[in-house]
């Protein structure tokens, strides 16, 4: 199943003078399982004996235009074990939530093929590399979710991080607007208010 999401309130954009702090989350060793919002500069968590390699990522920001859906963000990795990470890889894309899509095109898996963003020669044991970049989605590609008069989009930025000799990470991040309530969900965004920038995202990774 995909990621479940707060049934949305229908919320207006966020003005775009407001500059909240970003978000960030640190990956569980469980693919998919659900992890809450954490600080970027929360301490990470020790690396599962399996893969010593941890992730964090912040989300920046999301940019709605006439053509294009873009995501902002910094992947934070970081080698737990006693040996180095070579020939590091990260690859991603972003799509759509949807009910009429299959799981295995929402969510990434070993076996999902993404386009290759950044690489990283090597981390040292005790060390952190740090990626910054975009993903875009073109709008004609968004099924766009009906609310009576809204059309949402819930983006979901998919990971896959490989490093030479070691199990790939794999991960799907839900990205929108925090929930009013203030209970850590993920609100969608509207597509139907025009081109505009959303900032203080709220994630959560699975």
């Amino acid at each position: 199943m995909v990621p479940e999401i707060e049934r949305p309130r229908v919320p207006p954009a966020p003005p775009r003078d407001q500059q909240p702090q970003p978000l960030a989350a640190t990956l569980p060793a469980t693919p998919f399982a659900a992890e809450p919002l954490l600080p970027l500069a929360e301490p990470i968590a020790p690396a599962p004996d399996s893969n010593p390699l941890q992730i964090t990522i912040e989300l920046r920001k999301l940019t709605i235009t006439v053509m294009n859906a873009t995501l902002s963000y910094r992947l934070t990795l970081t080698n737990g074990g006693a040996e180095p990470l070579e020939e590091i890889a990260v690859a991603a894309d972003l799509v759509g939530a949807h009910s009429s899509l299959p799981r295995e095109a929402q969510l990434a898996g070993p076996a999902t093929e993404l386009p290759q963003r950044h690489r990283l020669a090597g981390i040292a044991p005790g060390e952190s590399g740090e990626v910054t970049g975009e993903l875009r989605l073109p709008l004609h590609e968004v099924r766009p979710i009906a609310q009576g008069q809204a059309a949402l989009f819930v983006p979901l930025a998919r990971f896959r991080v490989d490093a030479q000799g070691r199990e790939p990470r794999c991960f799907t991040l839900v990205a929108g607007q925090p929930s009013p309530s203030g209970n850590g969900a993920v609100q969608p965004v509207r597509l139907d208010l025009g081109p505009r920038i959303y900032d203080g995202l709220a994630g959560r990774a699975f």
